[in-house]
């Protein structure tokens, strides 16, 4: 591990807006008890519920005002959950990968719940794992890794008619494997035997599907890599490493937009899920967390500043747009037509991708920090307390404040792509594309930075334009003309940010 735990982290400036706004949409009737919480639980039992729950505990932990909702919502799943244990039809001899999918965001839930102190919810994520998540995993076998190819399939998945092999299979193609996430943290969390053999038992399935030649759901497969990568760290096991490295770069290569958002599906580039790019934004993270290589650090700084937060709506929610392909055939980013705020799944989804961006602007290894440029925001560390301040990437300035500093240590600042010239601080020196510093004592540097707009060519033909890590527009090489990538953005920040809407 190149790095702890992640740091404690208060964001700032435009990224603390969008958290708080995040917050307060969870706070609104379509969450509330009983009225959202019933929503679709026939097709997606344990979902909404799940997706719910650990939203609101990811935003308490933070210090939103979410405490109360999160204990009324506890409350009231524990007694549902009181009489079987889970949620929806009777486990038997036909699996439901939609109610498997479902109660992992519900297992993951009460984990995030009991490290919260809610003991009776660890009680709670043992019996659900007891009596839903071990018949599934003995039917792990026969589940069917060969799909016809289909465009079935809206915005929330469906189940699909009939029975295949003992499993009923849903159009949200492999979301069975979603399961590996909610597995994985509950394994880490009770190291239960049990569930590490099911754990392993998915393990060894998943990598034997092929996601692109079935289409599967990329926020699936992104989802199921996360769990992967936690069993990893786990277990030590490099063939899930390599396993997680090669399909996280298939997905970039194949189904990633122009915006960094994705397909829904793999080889369908019908609208994006901002549940994938949340899912996608904590991988490359945590990839350079494991690997120490920039370019995934990179990635998830593009990913933030272009695809989480162009997903974000002016009521906090999270929604579905069109895919910005490279083949420049879908060259216009907009809303999804009856997938504006996606309510059931991304609203919620995103309050961990706007956490993960905020912890994930710092990174601490031994004798050594590692920022971000993600706008203002304070970090409590091992070695220092740390502040950015500025509103860096939409202004060029940048000041870090180190205060509390234990030891002396390397800062090593990742600057965006593009930076031409830098008013560098006295001792500091540059190594590629980083800024070197060594910190002694508590004080403040002060960053002055240029980005001049510059062209990136797309692997199939057309360029995009670009300052530093923000995305500006894209053109067609064959007109020269550009077109406009329209950032769905809060009316003040449309307003506030005229660069992003430079086309």
């Amino acid at each position: 591990m190149l790095y702890h735990d992640a740091p404690r982290a208060w964001a700032e400036g435009e990224l603390a807006r969008r958290i708080e706004q995040n917050a307060l949409r969870l706070m609104q009737d379509d969450y509330d008890i009983p009225a959202g919480h019933e929503m679709n639980q026939r097709e997606w039992p344990g979902d909404f519920r799940g997706r719910a729950l650990l939203a609101l505990a990811q935003h308490a932990a933070y210090g939103s005002p979410t405490a109360a909702r999160r204990d009324a919502l506890l409350a009231d799943t524990l007694r549902c959950l009181s009489l079987r244990g889970y949620l929806g039809e009777e486990v038997g001899g036909v699996v439901n990968e939609q109610q498997m999918a479902g109660h992992s965001w519900l297992l993951r839930a009460l984990v995030a719940c009991a490290q919260q102190g809610a003991q009776e919810a660890a009680a709670a994520a043992a019996r659900l794992f007891e009596t839903l998540f071990l018949p599934c995993a003995a039917a792990l076998d026969a589940y069917p890794l060969k799909r016809v190819r289909t465009n079935a399939g809206q915005p929330s998945g469906e189940l699909e008619s009939g029975v295949e092999n003992g499993w009923r299979l849903s159009t949200d193609v492999g979301c069975a494997f979603i399961a590996l996430d909610g597995l994985s943290a509950y394994y880490a969390f009770s190291q239960d035997a049990r569930a590490q053999n099911a754990l392993d038992a998915m393990l060894r399935l998943f990598a034997r599907i092929d996601p692109e030649e079935v289409r599967m759901q990329t926020h699936a497969t992104l989802t199921a890599l996360r769990g992967a990568l936690r069993a990893y760290r786990l277990g030590g096991d490099e063939r899930l490493l390599a396993l997680v490295r090669e399909r996280f770069a298939a997905y970039c290569a194949r189904a990633q937009t122009v915006n960094f958002a994705n397909y829904n599906w793999f080889g369908r580039p019908q609208w994006t899920e901002p549940c994938g790019v949340v899912d996608s934004l904590m991988l490359a993270q945590d990839l350079f967390g494991e690997t120490g290589e920039r370019a995934w650090f990179r990635l998830a700084n593009r990913i933030f500043f272009n695809g989480l937060l162009s997903g974000q709506r002016e009521n906090g929610g999270f929604g579905c747009d069109s895919c910005v392909t490279r083949d420049g055939r879908q060259p216009l980013l907009e809303a999804h037509k009856g997938a504006y705020e996606a309510y059931w799944c991304c609203s919620m989804r995103g309050a961990e991708g706007l956490m993960a961006a905020a912890h994930g602007g710092a990174f601490e290894r031994e004798g050594e920090i590692v920022l971000a440029l993600r706008g203002a925001g304070r970090y409590s560390l091992e070695q220092a307390e740390v502040q950015i301040r500025g509103d860096f990437p939409w202004e060029e300035k940048v000041e870090i404040a180190f205060t509390g500093v234990r030891a002396p240590f390397m800062l090593r600042v990742l600057l965006p792509q593009g930076v031409q010239a830098c008013d560098w601080p006295e001792g500091a020196r540059r190594e590629e594309n980083d800024l070197l510093l060594r910190v002694a004592r508590d004080g403040v540097v002060s960053l002055a930075l240029e980005m001049p707009v510059r062209r990136e060519a797309l692997p199939g033909g057309g360029h995009t334009l670009w300052r530093g890590d923000l995305l500006l527009g894209g053109g067609d090489e064959a007109t020269a003309q550009p077109v406009a990538l329209r950032q769905h953005w809060a009316r003040e920040a449309l307003e506030r940010r005229p660069l992003r809407l430079i086309f």
